[in-house]
């Protein structure tokens, strides 16, 4: 990417910030599914709905966020092509929130 390359999709560095737990992987139909991922509090305030959120290092956004649950669409290339596919309720996921949430709130902080 170069500076006047046009930025599509989320930015995700690799980093675990924490990690969560499976608590559903519902199927919608048109092979499309429904991720429900309990989230440690601490991580809350990085996240919002329509934001972004990498599970497992899958840039996903968030569709859902209620208290400590997110919740995610899985179309089904991702399904297919990543072991979210194969996972099973309770099953403890990597987390990385957004990284430019993480730069406001530094600068918000105060010194």
């Amino acid at each position: 990417m170069t500076p006047a390359t046009r930025l599509s999709g989320h930015i995700v560095q690799g980093h675990v910030d924490g990690t969560g737990d499976l608590i559903a992987l519902d199927e919608l139909g048109d092979g499309n599914w429904w991720l429900k991922v309990k989230v440690p509090a601490e991580l809350d305030r990085y996240m919002v709905h329509k934001g972004s959120i990498a599970i497992d290092g899958i840039s996903l956004t968030i569709a859902t966020l209620d208290s400590e649950v997110l919740g995610v669409t899985i179309i089904p290339h991702t399904f297919a092509n990543t072991r979210l596919g194969s996972l099973q309720p309770g099953a403890r996921l990597n987390l990385e929130v957004d990284v430019i949430a993480k730069h406001i709130e530094k600068l918000m902080q105060k010194e």
